[in-house]
């Protein structure tokens, strides 16, 4: 029991991360109880997006000791820790997905697409609010800091540019009227693109440094990855739970806002991203504001390259207005940041509020034309 207790307690839950859970856990209680079935959605969404989020930084933990233990590559283990910092996303799109396939509704497929690409919106408008509000005069990017990120970023900009472009050739071009996907084999090279880039990393980062010893013993690793997945395995269902509900029974409600799909896209995106933000501000709080500049940055790249490369390998994603056009902005954003660091090695305040705005510009146009 002693030791249970222990365990609990060095999964370090804050004072607000309590507070949060303990607001969500009551509203959705009284919701369920009540019979007000919108409330019970909207605090089942918000206790998800903690559940999917905030775990995964235990995910992280136990995972790089497990492989320590065992003798993992430090490729193979900078590879499956990379993972756990998208697990949300991961296990809502899964979820997303077997919805498609169980009811035959195409619809799903497009909103588990949309949720990712929305996902690496929301990267972008922390970015922007973390350099503009918790960057002081500017923030300073050496060569060391970001010499390989920029040919990763390079990549993401022309992937997602070329995979946009096949809707408008098939479909803003020629006129045709047909359900295109992303090409499978294409997403294919999307993660093989990524693993390359991790080797280089790796070694180069190999030569700095030399091996980690594990933080903590082998039990307590494995009880940091299991109660991590499980927290967000049950997050992830209700967060999915919330999107069945906006595009059936709630198809009307979230129809005053915009189209039903893309609006439930940006709140099951603002779900996952949840935790970004709010570990972002505890980084740049202590001074880390690279450390959250790269983390919201590889996030992106994670999961444009990572995630929507295997699952559109496996499963056909659709390329329809929607999506062809945040691919574009996703793209047109990484270029925008992109330039902000090239042309002085710096990230300033102005910089921020105009990525910042920039991605709020982005959110709002499919609300109002499409």
């Amino acid at each position: 029991m002693q030791r249970t207790i222990k365990l609990i307690k060095e999964l370090k839950i804050s004072i607000w991360d309590a507070i949060f859970l303990a607001f969500s856990l009551f509203l959705y209680i009284y919701a369920s109880f009540a019979r007000k079935e919108l409330l019970k959605i909207i605090a089942g969404i918000l206790l998800g997006g903690w559940l999917v989020s905030r775990p995964s930084e235990w995910v992280a933990t136990g995972v790089s000791n497990i492989g320590i233990y065992f003798g993992f590559s430090d490729y193979l283990i900078g590879t499956l820790s990379s993972l756990t910092a998208i697990i949300g996303e991961i296990v809502i799109t899964a979820y997303t997905v077997r919805i498609a396939f169980s009811t035959g509704n195409i619809e799903f497929l497009e909103l588990a697409f949309l949720s990712v690409l929305y996902s690496i919106g929301y990267n972008f408008l922390i970015l922007g609010a973390v350099v503009a509000f918790r960057g002081g005069k500017y923030i300073s990017l050496t060569d060391e800091v970001f010499s390989r990120e920029l040919e990763i970023i390079d990549w993401a900009i022309m992937a997602s540019l070329l995979l946009a472009f096949i809707w408008v050739l098939n479909y803003g071009v020629s006129g045709r009227d047909k359900i295109i996907s992303i090409p499978n084999y294409a997403a294919l090279l999307l993660p093989l693109a990524y693993i390359i880039y991790t080797v280089s990393v790796h070694r180069m980062r190999k030569e700095i440094r030399g091996r980690i010893l594990p933080e903590t013993e082998l039990f307590k690793s494995v009880f940091f990855v299991t109660i991590g997945t499980l927290c967000a395995l049950i997050g992830g269902d209700m967060i999915v739970e919330g999107a069945y509900y906006f595009l059936t029974k709630g198809r009307d409600i979230v129809a005053l806002l915009g189209p039903p799909v893309v609006v439930t896209g940006l709140i099951i995106g603002a779900a996952s991203a949840l935790y970004d933000a709010f570990i972002n501000l505890v980084f740049t709080s202590r001074g880390k504001i690279v450390t959250s500049i790269g983390n919201l940055i590889g996030s992106a790249v994670q999961l444009l390259m990572l995630l929507v490369g295997i699952v559109g390998f496996l499963v056909p994603l659709p390329l329809n207005n929607y999506t062809a056009f945040q691919l574009i902005a996703i793209s047109l954003v990484f270029l925008f940041f992109r330039q902000a660091i090239v042309d002085d090695r710096r990230l300033e305040p102005y910089e921020g509020a105009m990525l910042f705005i920039l991605q709020l510009f982005i959110f709002i146009i499919p609300l109002e034309v499409f």
